[in-house]
């Protein structure tokens, strides 16, 4: 990921260590009321982050140890969701990025995958297990704001916000996390058609969401379309 002003959105899952590295030797202060939840190690330019528990999103600062540079961290912890065990972080105009950027160029070249494809891999990306996380060449990350957003489904019964987006091509897909927020008996059946929004196809990872507080209240959805998730209107 680039470093450019906006917070860098850093998402782990309970019990499962993910790193992040830095162009630079970095510490990070950890507040109080989060030392309990969240495990902090360093070592040079990588921190190693561990979760104890779910946490709401909280805002850290990775500040170089020579005072040249601050890297503001938007930091969650979320169950059942499945991220990339490695984030690098990047500044403007470091060789690391500039390398990075080179090879995301390669990828350019590589053929473009169709959107089932696309969708599998987005899934894969959320819940296999790290070490079996796929490599398919042509598909790209994407950055996405993960804040809770209004209007992406009618009725405000479920919220939404977005976990990850990937494209190919022409092609953009997003998994956006879904969470019943009544206190319901019975199962909230997801109908496609309360979803707003211009998508090519929606694929719900489960079609129904338990009450609210279950285990099973919460899913993800893969929205694809044809430009990147923040620039699609939601107007219908």
């Amino acid at each position: 990921m680039l470093f450019e002003r906006l917070p860098v959105q850093l998402l782990l899952s309970p019990e499962r260590e993910r790193l992040v590295q830095f162009p630079f030797v970095a510490a990070i202060d950890v507040p109080a009321g989060l030392q309990s939840l969240l495990e902090v190690q360093i070592i040079e330019d990588t921190a190693y982050l561990t979760a104890n528990a779910p946490f709401p999103r909280t805002r850290l600062y990775a500040q170089a140890i020579d005072g040249n540079a601050t890297v503001p961290l938007d930091v969650e912890s979320l169950e059942g969701v499945q991220v990339p065990p490695m984030l690098r972080v990047h500044l403007p105009g470091d060789v690391a990025g500039e390398r990075d950027e080179r090879a995301e160029s390669r990828s350019n070249d590589d053929p473009a995958v169709d959107m089932i494809q696309l969708t599998r891999y987005a899934a894969q990306m959320l819940y296999a297990p790290a070490r079996l996380l796929p490599a398919l060449p042509g598909v790209r990350q994407e950055a996405v704001d993960q804040s809770p957003m209004v209007g992406l489904y009618r009725g405000g019964e479920i919220e939404t916000a977005p976990l990850g987006a990937w494209s190919s091509g022409s092609l953009h897909v997003t998994a956006v996390r879904f969470t019943n927020r009544t206190g319901r008996a019975i199962d909230l059946e997801l109908d496609m058609r309360w979803l707003r929004g211009q998508w090519i196809a929606a694929t719900p990872q489960h079609w129904h969401l338990s009450p609210h507080g279950s285990e099973a209240d919460t899913t993800a959805v893969y929205l694809v379309s044809d430009r990147p998730f923040p620039a699609v209107p939601l107007w219908r």
